[in-house]
């Protein structure tokens, strides 16, 4: 697996430099900046740069360590949040593992994700958030709200298509997803055919049917 200081040193200058490009175009000085999946800091320490703050959420007991860490030596104005982000009627707690396939993945990696009920031996038990919480941690004016939680936004979709404030950045992993039918959520038909074509793509949702795929 590709160690940390491996990952700084030979893939961040490159690293979701679309997604980064559109961090570029959606920042601004006086808003804030929502990172629900924060892994290493890497995009939230980017986007400290062209924003007055950062609300980043990570539960990831490995992870977190590693962004507390580079959060504290790249940038003064981030937030850390060390829980799992919740979808609504979910219990207040969630049990952490790697990927949702055996053998693959392992705590700390970028793929980590969060379910309801303990399945291996090394998932750890987390609290939980909800997004709205999070978004009231942020305050105004939010500039925009990135989630990259590897399947975890099967829970949260509903809620961020109904969301009305900031751009979503959002990135999909359908493939991950317990129920893979996108026809239970209130989808606009071309962007449900689009993440249907793209399962593991990015798309910029700007709230009611406007999107686009930057990824």
């Amino acid at each position: 697996a590709l160690s940390d200081s491996d990952f700084w040193s030979s893939q961040y200058s490159t690293w979701e430099d679309l997604n980064f490009a559109k961090y570029d175009e959606l920042l601004t000085p006086g808003c804030v900046f929502v990172d629900i999946g924060g892994w290493n800091g890497c995009t939230a320490i980017y986007c400290a740069q062209l924003c007055s703050r950062v609300v980043t959420v990570e539960c990831d007991p490995h992870a977190l360590c590693l962004l507390r860490q580079h959060v504290a030596l790249n940038a003064r104005n981030v937030t850390v949040v060390a829980k799992a982000v919740k979808g609504c009627g979910q219990a207040d707690k969630a049990c952490f593992v790697g990927r949702n396939v055996p053998n693959c993945g392992r705590l700390g990696d970028s793929m980590s994700q969060t379910r309801s009920e303990s399945v291996y031996d090394d998932d750890v038990l987390v609290e939980s958030v909800s997004l709205g919480q999070v978004l009231r941690m942020a305050g105004e004016p939010v500039g925009c709200v990135k989630v990259d939680i590897e399947g975890g936004e099967e829970d949260l979709l509903a809620e961020l298509l109904e969301y009305r404030g900031a751009p979503v950045m959002l990135s999909l992993h359908l493939h991950w997803w317990r129920d893979r039918n996108l026809l239970r959520f209130r989808l606009p038909a071309f962007l449900r055919e689009a993440m249907e074509a793209y399962p593991f793509g990015t798309f910029l949702l700007r709230g009611g049917d406007s999107w686009e795929r930057v990824s």
